[in-house]
């Protein structure tokens, strides 16, 4: 039951830290990117469970665990790294969005190892679209109340590198 607990508290989180970095993005309405980003996580989740679960599993949880830590930590330098402060945050460039697919990717051979199926991929992807909108609504309304949005434009990040370590432990 703890593993449940664990993977639903992570797909939260990343819809929480995408939905933040859609708001400061200035190129796409957040309404496109949480369609995008909805579809891209059912995509490559539902790829990487069907693959699991058809194929011979050589590597446990824990391996997918350490796998996903590093694709986040990853992402998170990629995110840094794309950064402008007229543009905003550039959401869907390559190498980021290898990465997010990578990520989604391994979530889905993790669930796949654990044997969870097409449902929990469905309800998986219900909580990340809501965890995406939710995301938007919070860091929009921050945006609101802090008074520099360079150092604002970081907090989602700065969320997410916890709850990966977190993860990690």
């Amino acid at each position: 039951m703890w593993i449940w607990f664990v993977i639903v508290f992570f797909v939260l989180a990343i819809g929480l830290t995408l939905g933040g970095l859609s708001t400061f993005m200035r190129g796409l309405p957040p309404i496109v990117v949480l369609i995008v980003l909805s579809f891209y996580f059912l995509f490559f989740s539902y790829i990487g469970m069907f693959v699991a679960l058809v194929s011979f599993s050589w590597f446990g949880f824990r391996f997918f665990d350490v796998v996903i830590v590093i694709c986040s930590f990853l992402f998170i330098i990629a995110m840094i790294r794309s950064y402008h402060p007229a543009f905003g945050y550039q959401l869907f460039y390559k190498p980021i969005a290898w990465i997010l697919a990578s990520l989604f990717f391994f979530m889905g051979l993790q669930w796949g190892t654990l044997g969870y199926g097409t449902f929990f991929t469905i309800t998986m992807t219900f909580f990340f679209t809501l965890a995406v909108f939710i995301g938007i609504l919070l860091y929009n309304s921050m945006l609101m109340w802090v008074k520099n949005a360079y150092v604002a434009a970081v907090i989602p990040l700065a969320s997410f590198l916890l709850v990966t370590v977190i993860k990690l432990l």
